[in-house]
């Protein structure tokens, strides 16, 4: 995977990336991950190729980046920033994350770069350590709220989380397992993970929660979602 050329962090630049991006994902939804070569996204942005190539690198790297923002607007979404602050908005932010697979094309795709690519390179990096930023926080502020059982390495823990969920991404991208799976293996994981490290009422809501998902023929749309205990007032 070619590395993109730099810097390009003036205001005219980033606005022209912003704009790239943007008819990046139009392009995606009007016709399909197949159209969008660097060569329409060049013309539909009005830029030329050669400037296109100096911002993103190569088609990879421009998908993965439209992948980027579509994550970060799902992180600072409702659904999930209406979740209380800790395991809550970790589930919400993971559940939130499973609907996006049902555009399959799209997230398998961008899957396939990421355990393609170099793992030191920024953007591959940043989006493969998404889920373990989330989980840490998560984390932390379960633990101020009492909810952990003492001592955990949090780091590590966080680092389990989304091992596990990527491990699952995996599967799914292979065709191991269908996206009904992949929805119900992720949310399983993650509860699996959780409960012997919690406490109290958190502890007992995951033990019910996971009931739920272990109940045979249970969608994992049809299930009482989780994350949305609203911040108190």
């Amino acid at each position: 995977m070619s590395q993109k050329r730099g810097p390009y962090n003036s205001p005219r630049q980033m606005q022209r990336r912003r704009n790239i991006l943007a008819a990046t994902h139009a392009e995606m939804r009007e016709h399909g991950l197949t159209s969008v070569t660097m060569k329409n996204i060049a013309e539909r942005s009005s830029v030329s190729s050669k400037t296109l190539y100096n911002l993103f690198g190569s088609r990879d790297l421009l998908l993965l980046e439209a992948a980027s923002i579509l994550l970060d607007d799902l992180e600072a979404s409702d659904a999930v920033q209406c979740a209380t602050q800790g395991i809550p908005r970790l589930l919400a932010y993971t559940e939130a994350a499973m609907r996006g697979f049902e555009y399959g094309e799209f997230a398998r795709h961008i899957i396939s770069i990421l355990f393609a690519a170099e793992p030191d390179h920024p953007a591959v990096h940043a989006q493969l350590g998404r889920i373990q930023r989330i989980a840490y926080h998560a984390l932390c502020a379960a633990e101020r709220e009492g909810e952990l059982k003492p001592g955990l390495d949090l780091e590590r823990l966080s680092h389990v989380i989304a091992a596990n969920q990527w491990g699952v991404a995996l599967m799914w991208e292979k065709g191991l397992i269908d996206r009904h799976g992949l929805e119900l293996q992720t949310m399983t994981s993650h509860y699996l993970t959780l409960l012997p490290v919690c406490t109290g009422k958190r502890r007992r809501s995951l033990q019910d929660q996971l009931n739920h998902y272990l109940e045979p023929d249970v969608a994992p749309r049809q299930s009482q979602p989780v994350g949305q205990e609203l911040k108190q007032q």
